[in-house]
């Protein structure tokens, strides 16, 4: 395409206070955020832009507890919308093609660098003598400082036209589509599509012909209807009208009328064809989608075929209502493969996976402000690749966070969300948190850049090695820059260089540790496992000399050696639990929950601290703990 929506100011509209939004795709761009943060209000800023017929009333206008009916009538709501050129001239400035500079005419504006533009401005104002809200729309003469946006009045003398908004017509569909409704709505986007089916005039009789004598042929095979048509024909005797008779239509006669009676029905391989309304939601909600993407099409095909300019938008309100994930997966694609520009809002972690990260508009909302955030300049190509196959292409559901907790390994990714219930009295998902092994001390990088972005609290809870704690905060002072020091403030490292399972052995939950083992491998494990590993070789170390020969490092060879004394008890249980994370991960914390109710002791003491850390910042707990 040849331009594009790349910025979008709101003011005072719906629930949007203060919302300045940057697209950086001229194919998609999608938002992601909780319920009531904005998201349906920005698909409706453009609507209000786009569409000259958008009504309007005193819920479009931004409302503040305790505001009076006065201060609303007086209050507008803005909404400024930047097209700009994807193409660039001879001279590497942003120029519109002929057709795209030949309709918007004077509306366009040059910047100091000659790049081209237009500003559009749709404003809510109270017409105090009509006693109701109005849209006003002009062209600005440029793209206004957003913090003088409500100042700005620096607008095109001349009015746009309707005519103006033709070749940008938006295309919207909420979340609440069924294309069995739309069958019946002669307002729907399949309504409009199939309401003028055109055929060849000089083949119209033939085919009226042919559909009169099926008609006939289905009365003469039915009793019923022959029956019918008998008793119905006394309406000429009633009538005293010789020459008047009943005519029962099985089918559609009349080749204009077929828009009106037009059903679909879905079949596959295994099964006969069945009527939509017959059929689930999300067959039927997909079947809206690709009815709207082949409206869009249809109206594509008519203009290029007029050699006239056209630009669909296209919004799309939670396209995986209804959906399995792997058809949420297919309709994206779908999706992108329509001209035009497309905004979509959505909860789904399957979309969120098939996204570009410049595509991604994270909204959230603190204190009844709106703040946007998206991909900066600031993350390089190998970063957004990593950030992509490490995080979104597996872990999209992170997106929807209201906290990251960053852990090491398998059995603190575990056992956190079991010791975070038990602290707190509630799910971790229900607080908005999720807790994510980075597998290796050296893998955080892309999750701290991520949570930066995006603006997501995160916190760390990490091995006590000296190597891991000086590694992981390089990279938080790398990432976080002068805000280091808080999100320092925001990590836990573990005592003494332990990683979590030498901690919990020498916190003195070593009995708990082989129940937990026990419960899955059975009575006297760790007895079996002196007897069978004792004296055996294990993985060769490196030493600090070299071979003369070759100049390679020197290797020692290793042995199990287990006392037979409480440390080296201890030390064949670590051994035991390096050997088997996936036996008793899963395991462990309910174990020392259980076995620690009414000891104080059920919640180990660094997982305190971080949970105090988590609380002082979200207030899970009102009171401090």
């Amino acid at each position: 395409m040849s331009l594009m929506l790349s910025a979008v100011r709101v003011r005072n509209f719906r629930s949007l206070a203060f919302a300045d939004f940057s697209c950086n795709s001229s194919s998609g761009t999608v938002l992601i955020g909780a319920n009531n943060v904005g998201k349906t209000a920005f698909l409706s800023a453009l609507r209000l832009v786009f569409d000259p017929r958008f009504p309007v009333s005193s819920e479009d206008v931004y409302r503040a507890p305790g505001d009076l009916d006065a201060e609303m009538e007086s209050r507008e709501a803005i909404v400024d919308v930047l097209i700009t050129p994807t193409n660039l001239s001879e001279d590497g400035a942003l120029e519109f093609t002929p057709e795209w500079q030949l309709h918007f005419g004077r509306f366009i504006s040059l910047d100091e660098n000659s790049n081209q533009s237009v500003s559009i401005r749709a404003k809510i104002v109270f017409n105090r003598s009509k006693g109701e809200y109005e849209v006003e729309r002009r062209i600005l003469l440029d793209w206004p400082d957003s913090k003088n946006l409500n100042d700005y009045v620096d607008y095109n003398k001349i009015l746009p036209r309707e005519s103006f908004f033709e070749p940008l017509p938006v295309f919207y569909l909420d979340a609440r589509r069924d294309i069995v409704a739309d069958m019946r709505d002669k307002f729907s986007y399949f309504a409009r599509l199939v309401k003028d089916i055109k055929i060849d005039q000089s083949l119209v009789l033939d085919f009226e012909k042919e559909l009169e004598s099926i008609n006939s042929k289905i009365v003469d095979e039915s009793d019923i209807l022959k029956h019918l048509t008998d008793k119905l024909g006394m309406i000429s005797k009633t009538l005293d009208s010789e020459d008047s008779k009943i005519l029962i239509h099985p089918v559609t006669q009349k080749l204009s009328e077929l828009g009106k009676n037009l059903t679909i029905n879905f079949q596959d391989e295994h099964s006969d064809a069945f009527s939509m309304s017959n059929h689930g939601m999300g067959t039927r909600s997909w079947i809206t989608f690709l009815t709207l993407f082949s409206y869009v099409d249809w109206q594509i095909g008519l203009r290029q075929q007029a050699d006239k300019c056209y630009y669909p938008i296209v919004l799309l309100e939670e396209p995986e209502a209804h959906l399995h994930p792997n058809s949420q997966r297919n309709i994206y694609k779908q999706m992108k493969s329509l001209s035009g520009q497309i905004f979509v809002s959505t909860h789904s972690p399957s979309i969120v996976s098939q996204t570009d990260l410049i595509e991604i508009l994270f909204l959230t909302k603190k204190y009844g402000k709106t703040t946007v955030k998206s991909v900066n300049d600031n993350l390089m190509g190998d970063e957004l690749r990593k950030i992509k196959q490490e995080i979104l292409k597996s872990r999209g559901e992170l997106l929807f966070s209201e906290a990251l907790i960053l852990c090491e390994g398998e059995t603190e990714e575990q056992s956190i969300p079991t010791f975070f219930k038990e602290k707190f009295k509630k799910e971790i998902y229900e607080c908005g948190f999720n807790v994510i092994s980075v597998n290796g001390y050296g893998k955080y990088k892309p999750f701290l850049k991520f949570a930066k972005v995006f603006d997501i609290p995160v916190y760390i809870f990490s091995d006590g090695e000296k190597i891991v704690k000086e590694s992981i905060e390089n990279v938080i002072e790398e990432v976080f820059g002068e805000s280091s020091d808080d999100q320092k403030d925001k990590t836990v490292f573990l005592p003494m260089g332990d990683n979590f399972e030498r901690y919990l052995v020498s916190e003195n939950y070593d009995k708990e540790l082989v129940q937990a083992l026990e419960a899955e491998l059975g009575e006297g494990v760790i007895e079996n496992y002196i007897k069978t590993k004792n004296g055996t070789f294990i993985k060769r170390k490196p030493t600090k000399d070299t071979c003369s020969c070759c100049g390679q490092k020197i290797f020692s060879d290793r042995v199990r050696d287990y006392p037979e004394n409480d440390a080296g008890y201890k030390k064949a249980l670590l051994d035991c639990l390096k050997d088997n994370k996936t036996a008793y991960s899963f395991t462990i914390a309910d174990n020392i929950i259980l076995k620690n109710k009414d000891t104080g002791r059920a919640i180990p003491n660094k997982l305190l601290e971080l949970f105090v850390i988590i609380n002082n910042h979200h207030e899970i707990l009102k009171e401090k703990i």
